[in-house]
């Protein structure tokens, strides 16, 4: 099975971020290009496990991984971690409502498990801040608050008010998703939508449906990581003696 790859690197090649636009919301990141490419392999394993444990199968099972470098970024705002600034080719090509049924379902899935790891929530209370990173709750906010950044990029979505429970503002910038991209238009689902952004250039940073959705399953699958990675951390200090 060959997998594309698409690559962001910050300055002198460090910090790299490898799309997997094949399966649209797979990434590695590592510190080097080298370990991120290193780590490609186990993030589709990992992903393709993911989408058939909630009964769907993305491709057929590959006996080997073939990687194939298609293009590598080293020029731009914000590399390696999800530059707004990109838009790669297949960013480009209209988001047919198959694929979009499809890739909200993928979302979706991500989305239920968030709840199935912190609710009902560990002992530590989830707005405690872990060494070295953010508290849960934390990490729920800016979920909600860059998917909503994200949506807003294509139009369609009023602010979301700040205040009250985190879980409800997950599901009203979701709802809000399924909507927008569920009546997309014709035109809209290949458009390139300029959109102001905070390093990019005055007419600002190019955004298709694609793109935006790609986003927002790259985010959501990033911080489904992250919080797993918290409760596992705060496991392993409630264990010790």
């Amino acid at each position: 099975m060959e997998y594309h790859l698409y690559l962001e690197s910050g300055p002198k090649r460090k910090t790299t971020m490898v799309h997997v636009l094949d399966l649209l919301g797979c990434f590695a990141r590592d510190g080097t290009t080298e370990l991120a490419l290193e780590a490609t392999s186990g993030a589709i394993a990992a992903y393709l496990t993911f989408i058939e444990r909630h009964g769907e199968t993305a491709m057929p099972a590959p006996r080997s991984m073939d990687l194939k470098l298609v293009e590598h970024i080293t020029s731009g705002a914000l590399l390696g971690i999800g530059s707004p600034s990109i838009l790669f080719p297949l960013d480009r090509e209209p988001l047919t409502v198959d694929d979009g049924e499809k890739h909200l379902r993928w979302l979706d899935w991500a989305r239920e498990e968030l709840p199935a790891l912190v609710c009902p929530p560990p002992e530590e209370e989830p707005t405690a801040a872990y060494p070295g990173g953010r508290s849960i709750k934390e990490i729920l906010q800016h979920i909600w608050q860059v998917e909503q950044w994200y949506l807003k990029n294509l139009g369609g979505l009023e602010k979301v008010k700040r205040t009250g429970n985190v879980f409800e503002k997950l599901a009203v910038v979701r709802a809000a998703i399924r909507h927008r991209f569920r009546n997309l238009s014709g035109e809209e689902r290949s458009k390139v939508f300029l959109a102001p952004g905070p390093f990019g250039p005055p007419e600002g940073d190019p955004w298709t449906a694609r793109k935006s959705l790609r986003r927002c399953l790259e985010h959501q699958w990033e911080h489904l990581d992250e919080v797993a990675t918290r409760l596992e951390a705060n496991a392993g200090r409630q264990s010790e003696p």
